[in-house]
């Protein structure tokens, strides 16, 4: 089972493992119940989107901010 624990690591690359891995897992119960959710559908593609969208910043960004705060923090 799928457990956000990653996301509580000191290590900021973790994070973008994290919201890949989110998005295949919910990818995946999408795909496996997709038009069993009603009127929840567009909820479950909003949430796909948000978590794609959040891998895609992260991946850019935090790369950036790690070097940052490497060479501004003791």
């Amino acid at each position: 089972m799928f457990t956000l624990s990653c996301f509580h690591s000191n290590h900021i690359y973790s994070y973008v493992i994290c919201w890949l891995f989110l998005l295949f897992q919910v990818s995946e119960l999408y795909v496996a119940h997709q038009g069993e959710f009603g009127t929840a559908e567009q909820i479950v593609e909003q949430a796909l989107c948000k978590i794609s969208t959040e891998a895609q910043w992260s991946d850019v960004n935090l790369p950036a901010m790690e070097i940052w705060l490497d060479n501004h923090l003791p």
